[in-house]
Order: C-alpha cells, then sequence, then structure tokens
C-alpha cells in the first residue's frame, strides 16, 4: 500500500519499493498480490471491500520512502474509516 494526496506519485512509490523488494516488474508482483496506491480514504474502501467479503486479518506492508509517516497516515486517516467486526 502506498498513500499519498497525488496518486501518481503514490504510484511511483509503490512501483519503486515493489521493483526494489521483489527484484520484478510491479505488473508481475500485481498478479498475484493485491497492492494500493492513491488517497488515504480510497484505501479504506479498498480494505472495506476485503472485509465486507469476509477478511478478518489483513496484513498491509507499506511502500514509502518514510514508514514511520506512513504508519501515522494509515493510522491518522485510513483506520478511522474502516469498519471493523461488522461496525458501521
Amino acid at each position: 500500500m502506498s498513500l499519498d494526496d497525488d496518486p501518481e506519485h503514490a504510484r511511483e512509490l509503490l512501483r519503486r519499493s515493489v521493483e526494489r523488494y521483489y527484484n520484478a516488474p510491479l505488473e508481475a508482483v500485481a498478479k498475484i498480490q493485491a497492492m494500493f496506491a492513491g488517497w488515504p480514504a480510497e484505501a479504506a474502501e479498498w480494505l472495506n471491500s476485503y472485509m465486507r467479503a469476509g477478511a478478518r486479518h489483513v496484513i498491509v506492508r507499506l511502500a514509502a520512502d518514510d514508514h514511520h509517516v506512513a504508519l501515522e497516515k494509515v493510522a491518522g486517516q485510513v483506520l478511522p474509516l474502516l469498519r471493523l467486526h461488522g461496525r458501521p
């Protein structure tokens, strides 16, 4: 997951992170692994779609230059929008 107010920049951060970690093109890795790049509110909706489908556990790897900042963004802007355990 890569979050940014500029979706193009989020996608570039995701690409750099994935290609460095897996030594493979983003498109190849995306065929076997769920990925998201974009706005925090859209990330919450993306995660909520998995929860509506029955997911009870989600592991998020952050694609970011500064993981502390990215984690704060997830905690402050994504988690509050998640519908956990059937709650609205």
